[in-house]
């Protein structure tokens, strides 16, 4: 039995640290600034891209993976390895199309190759975390069919709930309507979003910013699954001062200890702007 190698796209959010940790490779996704082009992760970090963002005064466009770098990642390990790449919703995203379409151009050429594509069907550590839980598996030894088993019922359970600064992004984005934005904008009124079948969703609302921490974590409580031991993760976009509030609501309010931060990319921040706060965890 060959051991499994994970490929995940960079809109699941997953830092370079933590996939040199667990033996990820991550493929970026492609960040168009005007007539200039940047690979996410490699050639532009979270912070990078927020810098660009703000001098940018605009909104920035995505391109998905080009099926020639997907297909050199399934030359460089089907020798050696089952490969198992995740990738970003198809609902959002024409990158599981892109993997497949390469995988079955790969497998005319090399039918001895295993690759299995996984639609995450979640954005950001929605499925981020389901990478890290499959390379863990895999450093564990466990085999291909096992670990797209387990990846398969952590996906039906990673929920992840957000709340954006600036409904600008969304609104241009098709996710909310004008008249919503204007209400949110007068009104102080944020919408709290979350992905259901694979797309942004509408779940909640919280009129004033001092709310929106004790609103996520009262949303988080009462769909979490408490009988599963797993870490929620605070996701953030250039806001490292909601992490800490978020992080205080937290612990004046539940038991939970286990508790990771990470970074809203470009991929996402296309769509989300600036001061993005985010959980996810496993419901019930």
């Amino acid at each position: 039995m060959k051991n499994v190698k994970i490929l995940i796209d960079s809109a699941s959010d997953i830092s370079l640290e933590t996939a040199k940790k667990y033996n990820i490779d991550i493929l970026g996704q492609n960040i168009i600034f005007g007539d200039e082009t940047f690979v996410e992760t490699t050639e532009l970090s979270p912070s990078e891209f927020y810098k660009k963002l703000e001098k940018f005064g605009g909104i920035p466009k995505t391109a998905q993976i080009n099926i020639t770098k997907i297909t050199e990642k399934y030359e460089q390990y089907y020798k050696d390895y089952d490969i198992i790449f995740i990738t970003i919703s198809s609902k959002a995203s024409g990158t599981f199309q892109s993997a497949n379409l390469a995988k079955d151009m790969f497998l005319e050429e090399h039918p001895d190759a295993s690759i299995d594509v996984f639609d995450g069907f979640n954005l950001s550590l929605g499925y981020g975390r389901l990478g890290i839980a499959a390379a863990k598996m895999a450093q564990d030894g466990k085999g291909k069919d096992e670990i797209l088993k387990e990846i398969a019922r952590l996906r039906d359970k990673a929920e992840v709930i957000f709340v954006v600064d600036d409904l600008s992004y969304l609104q241009k984005g098709g996710r909310i309507s004008p008249t919503a934005k204007i209400l949110g904008n007068v009104l102080d009124i944020k919408p709290v979003l979350t992905i259901k079948d694979g797309l942004v969703t509408n779940l909640d609302k919280v009129r004033g910013a001092k709310k929106v921490y004790a609103k996520l974590v009262d949303i988080m409580m009462s769909n979490i699954d408490t009988d599963e031991k797993h870490t929620v993760y605070i996701i953030h976009g250039n806001a490292p001062g909601k992490v800490e509030k978020l992080k205080e609501k937290i612990a004046e309010t539940t038991n939970i200890t286990d508790i990771e931060v990470g970074e809203v990319g470009a991929s996402v921040g296309t769509n989300t702007g600036a001061g993005v706060i985010a959980l996810t965890y496993l419901k019930k």
